[in-house]
């Protein structure tokens, strides 16, 4: 008979419990215990302290989440990253619009009529 080498964090269970409830557990294990990145100074330093509740070493923070996973972390990180992106492009649109006046406002001023050179005189019929 062939030993089998186990690997991975479910090695423990050995041949017990079947392939599927192994490959389960062990990405569920891998999810909690690993490190998640912080929704507010976007490291990977978020460890699960309990069951529902993360903590962020770097910034000193507690967070609330899923049992398993910080999965309204995801949803924040695209919201932030929508944000970020509608934001430049307002201000790209405020600038084209402030260089759009600068244009126009020069050539107001350079076609511009001044009463004091030029006279026009009304037109009687």
């Amino acid at each position: 008979m062939v030993k089998q080498k186990y690997t991975g964090i479910t090695k423990r269970f050995g041949s017990r419990y079947g392939v599927t409830v192994r490959k389960r557990l062990e990405n569920v294990e891998k999810m909690y215990k690993g490190t998640h990145k912080c929704p507010y100074c976007r490291y990977l330093t978020v460890k699960r302290l309990a069951s529902g509740i993360w903590y962020c070493r770097k910034c000193d923070k507690k967070l609330t989440g899923r049992a398993y996973e910080l999965s309204n972390v995801k949803k924040v990180h695209e919201k932030l990253e929508e944000f970020e992106q509608y934001a430049k492009e307002i201000e790209r649109k405020k600038k084209e619009a402030e260089e759009n006046k600068e244009e126009t406002s020069s050539l107001k001023t350079a076609n511009s009529f001044d009463p004091e050179e030029e006279t026009f005189e009304e037109e009687t019929a």
